[in-house]
């Protein structure tokens, strides 16, 4: 821009730039001069990218250029003004792989500016994008994605993807690439990952990606993304997605048909990131709304083992107060279903503590439940000693309950036959001999029909141990 002629500083301020205003003078102001070159640069730049015969390396230099400078607000908003949108969506099938490139990547910088998604269908933008997000080159078709999730950051960024059809072109390319993952593909399907996040989290963005597979993907490549590198942040991604689709109806139904909390179950574990764990739990969370997804939860064995609860039950013991909201959640969801109530009570009867902040009152019932018949033992008083430890955990969470609530003890009762399941383990050798008299002795002030069960139960069942023990405890029959 400079010229080798000899000028006047007045004469070359006016000729070189007209839009500034005189008086001129012979002292030179380096602001002036450098907002002159400046602006009057980004308009010689697009100019360059219309040249018909200007060589790709030019052009590349040109919107490698252009995209130093778009970090800038103004300069976005002047680059948006002067149709450089238009300019680079007709630059997206460039024969050049490094001008196609460029050219997404200027896209994505002017698109976090309203003006600029407001110009996007318009300048006919999308179609390319869309063409090019399964572009041959690797570098071409990660810049695609980059300037999608760009696209997708505001709510109405989100609309126009919708209304354009291009999110059944994103889950497309993804499951065409996740389905095998290669290390190069990795940036490519992390910028896919972050995209399908924001469109997730609207109603209408879900309704495209449902029924087309992406659920199944998604949950496939939970197993295969360790094979990349930052695979702990690739599977929080893929674990976000699949939360934020659970949260659909039918996003549940695709997440119970591709057992998503058999495999997102082992996000629970304590190898795995908190934000793993969170998120595994969130899904976990939102599938067991749904009465397949409480099956899953408690079938969901190891060595007859429930794993997924025994994982829940961990969660419980964190600090970390997200993780242990939605893990407690999991848990009021899943004992909607009786076999989920009684398995959940049977783990976290471990700390009577935590069993009460998830059930308080409400595993009453189960808990009582959990205690035998007396038509079930194999020989009458004498309990099953390998199923002992539990039965115990049962009684001593019962006597917590009861005496920290006042109606609990109206739950117990209505349990059938309560004091009879209670009697045989007023034998000292049950171990909790003390803790079932005590309940006996609410149970039985206040209702006078358990009253005589154990009566009848000291009278023709209870053996020499219990009756000897029935010293300690008077004023119990």
């Amino acid at each position: 821009m400079q010229s080798f002629q000899k000028y006047n500083v007045s004469e070359f301020l006016k000729d070189r730039h007209p839009y500034l205003d005189p008086p001129f003078t012979s002292n030179i102001d380096p602001t002036q001069v450098t907002l002159a070159v400046f602006f009057r640069k980004i308009p010689k730049l697009a100019a360059c990218l219309s040249f018909e015969n200007l060589p790709f390396h030019l052009r590349t230099d040109a919107l490698h250029t252009l995209n130093e400078l778009v970090s800038h607000q103004e300069t976005k908003d002047t680059m948006i003004q002067i149709g450089i949108l238009k300019s680079c969506a007709e630059l997206l099938i460039s024969e050049s792989p490094n001008v196609r490139k460029e050219a997404a990547l200027l896209i994505g910088g002017m698109v976090t500016l309203m003006q600029g998604r407001n110009l996007l269908i318009d300048s006919e933008v999308f179609p390319p994008l869309q063409d090019k997000l399964v572009d041959s080159e690797t570098s071409v078709r990660t810049a695609v994605a980059w300037t999608l999730k760009r696209i997708l950051i505001s709510r109405d960024g989100v609309d126009r993807i919708v209304e354009t059809g291009t999110v059944p072109t994103m889950v497309k390319a993804f499951i065409k690439y996740a389905n095998s993952p290669k290390r190069e593909n990795k940036d490519y399907l992390i910028e896919l990952l972050e995209g399908f996040i924001n469109v997730s989290q609207y109603d209408n963005g879900i309704e495209p990606m449902l029924g087309t597979g992406l659920t199944k993907c998604l949950i496939g490549f939970l197993m295969l993304g360790n094979s990349l590198d930052e695979a702990d942040r690739i599977n929080e991604l893929t674990l976000n997605v699949i939360s934020n689709m659970s949260a659909n109806h039918n996003g549940k139904s695709e997440a119970c048909e591709g057992m998503a909390i058999e495999v997102v179950g082992r996000f629970l574990k304590k190898k795995a990131t908190n934000e793993q764990r969170k998120l595994a739990a969130s899904v976990i969370m939102s599938v067991s709304i749904a009465l397949n997804g409480k099956y899953q939860a408690v079938r969901c064995v190891k060595e007859d083992n429930p794993v997924v609860l025994k994982r829940l039950y961990s969660l419980l013991l964190t600090s970390v107060k997200d993780i242990r909201d939605n893990a407690k959640q999991c848990f009021l969801n899943i004992a909607e279903l009786p076999e989920g109530l009684d398995k959940s009570v049977i783990i976290l009867s471990k700390n009577i503590p935590i069993l009460d902040e998830v059930f308080g009152t409400h595993c009453i019932k189960s808990l009582a439940r959990l205690l035998p018949k007396l038509s079930s033992y194999k020989n009458p008083p004498n309990i099953d000693q390998s199923e002992l430890p539990m039965y115990q955990r049962c009684i001593k969470s019962l006597r917590f309950l009861i005496d920290k609530y006042e109606q609990a003890v109206n739950e117990a009762i209505d349990t059938v036959n309560i004091a009879q399941k209670l009697g045989p383990f007023l034998s000292e050798s049950s171990g909790v001999s003390e803790d079932a008299a005590h309940l006996l002795k609410k149970i039985t002030s206040k209702c006078s029909h358990n009253k005589e069960i154990l009566r009848v139960f000291i009278a023709t069942v209870a053996d020499s141990d219990i009756k000897r023990n029935l010293v300690r405890f008077p004023g119990l029959v």
